[in-house]
């Protein structure tokens, strides 16, 4: 640190301070992965944001028949209740949610696939504040 003196800045007394080390941030994601495209992601000093740490993030795997499969039903009532939908929230439907989301037929996966989405808006939202 410098002490210079307010009446002649030729004047002054630098002292060294002690350097202090980063902390180091949880995980941020930078690019999402896609299905056959590399993500990337990042860590960065939560006092001064230096960017610490860089790394990929494996692409997403292209879907295979036994994957489409998993979300097949094989329920007839599921078939009978999706060929009546008419785009309106069928109350009627009981896939294990509650309230406005089981309405609109939004399985397990469904809900986790929109409470993920929500999180990363979510954490972009506050990066960007």
């Amino acid at each position: 640190m410098t002490y210079t003196c307010k009446h002649d800045s030729t004047h002054f007394y630098t002292e060294p301070i002690d350097k202090i080390e980063h902390t180091e941030s949880e995980w941020i994601i930078d690019v999402e992965p896609q299905v056959g495209v590399e993500g990337s992601k990042h860590t960065e000093c939560t006092v001064c944001h230096t960017v610490l740490s860089t790394d990929t993030i494996d692409a997403l795997p292209e879907p295979t028949d036994e994957s489409e499969s998993e979300f097949e039903s094989d329920s007839e009532s599921d078939s009978e209740v999706a060929s009546e939908s008419d785009d309106k929230p069928n109350n009627d439907v009981d896939d294990g949610c509650s309230g406005a989301i089981s309405g609109y037929g939004i399985g397990g996966m469904g809900v986790i696939l929109l409470l993920a989405c929500t999180a990363i808006a979510l954490h972009k939202r506050k990066e960007n504040r």
